[in-house]
């Protein structure tokens, strides 16, 4: 079947950023060819909605039961515009390093950029990753060195608390979290 795109709202209207809504691409071709189809195609869908810069709140890399690459974008247009979208990213969808490099590379493809989001996965089968950084183009990020931690658990709750307090321990402090996925 065709890979296909879809748009609905979704979270509630009380929110500060008004009703986010989100795009998704899943891929037909399996490995990295598919993780850059995927995040080319979820860009093309953000500008095909009318998303402006600025209006980007998230994008996310995932994999189904199936190893299919999906890329997710959460969006609102109620966010102020900033102008033309004009999203690049840089990532690899066949990576078979360690989380610990991949995570590395990510912050170097990030330097120097202005991040929208960065997001990794394992696509489940044969032990491969996929790793992307979404970014302004034209608009440079002055983020000093970037810095990275991480958390497993047994439950998601678990994970993001654990992760709460490594980003405490570091003495991160407002301001300073420029992705969590």
């Amino acid at each position: 079947p065709r890979a296909e795109a879809q748009l609905q709202g979704c979270g509630h209207g009380g929110s500060p950023i008004g009703v986010p809504a989100y795009v998704e691409w899943r891929s037909d071709t399996i490995g990295r060819e598919g993780w850059d189809e995927a995040a080319g195609k979820v860009i093309e869908l953000l500008r095909a909605s009318g998303v402006r810069k600025g209006q980007v709140i998230s994008i996310d890399a995932t994999s189904a039961q199936s190893f299919t690459p999906i890329m997710s974008a959460f969006y609102s247009t109620s966010l102020p515009d900033k102008g033309p979208l004009d999203i690049g990213f840089e990532g690899d969808g066949g990576l078979k390093e360690s989380w610990a490099k991949i995570y590395d590379k990510a912050a170097g493809w990030a330097q120097g950029r202005d991040v929208i989001s960065m997001t990794g996965c394992s696509d489940g089968g044969g032990g491969s990753s996929a790793c992307y950084v979404f970014y302004n183009k034209g608009v440079g990020g002055d983020h000093g060195t970037i810095e990275w931690v991480e958390s497993r658990a047994g439950r998601w709750n678990d994970a993001a608390d654990d992760l709460i307090e490594k980003l405490q321990a570091a003495g991160v402090q407002d301001g300073q979290v420029l992705n969590i996925d």
